[in-house]
């Protein structure tokens, strides 16, 4: 039988092991996140909470530790998976060139927009080319120093994004929209609406 103390060392080592694969999701390296390990360890947390007031002084204040923690990094990861759902940044996916999303910021400026589908069926080559040739403009425009992305390059590199980010949210389609961020050129992705 698995006493107290084993116990609690399976649950600071289950929060460790869910919490690297919470980060694996949020960069990118899963698919989906880890929901099983979670269900798992939301039982052995419910089990120790019930037991809690029977327990010796130095035990309970280990198992609060614990759940305080546990509760923590709950709410953090419910609020990331939330944002990667709206097409938001998180911590771990910061606003990056190309693929990132969100409402124009202080300093932004949008130039242009399109939307393609996320399975590949419609016109998207031709949103994705109106964007390109936006993307061109702007650099020629603003300095120049972009080195010219040839456009099967950046056609396969938007179309792998979004195919990325249709397995991820599961949208049907998203909106490609071509901001200015400090004079510079950047393309941000989101669910389209």
């Amino acid at each position: 039988m698995e006493t107290l103390e084993d116990e609690l060392d399976r649950l600071e080592e289950g929060l460790r092991h869910l919490r690297a694969e919470y980060n694996r999701y949020f960069v990118g390296a899963a698919d989906k996140p880890p929901q099983e390990t979670q269900f798992e360890l939301r039982a052995l947390v419910q089990r120790l909470s019930e037991n809690i007031s029977n327990q010796r002084t130095a035990d309970r204040f280990r198992i609060n530790t614990l759940l305080s923690r546990y509760q923590i990094l709950t709410q953090m990861w419910a609020r990331n998976v939330r944002q990667l759902e709206e097409g938001q940044p998180t911590p771990l996916r910061p606003r990056g060139r190309v693929g990132n999303t969100g409402s124009p910021g202080p300093g932004e400026r949008e130039v242009a927009s399109a939307r393609c589908s996320t399975t590949g069926a419609g016109a998207e080559a031709e949103a994705i080319r109106t964007v390109y040739d936006a993307w061109v403009e702007c650099a020629q425009q603003n300095g120049g120093d972009q080195p010219r992305l040839p456009w099967e390059t950046f056609y396969g590199k938007v179309r792998g994004r979004i195919e990325q980010h249709g397995e991820r949210t599961g949208a049907e389609a998203v909106e490609l929209r071509l901001v200015l961020v400090d004079n510079r050129p950047t393309l941000k992705l989101r669910s389209a609406r």
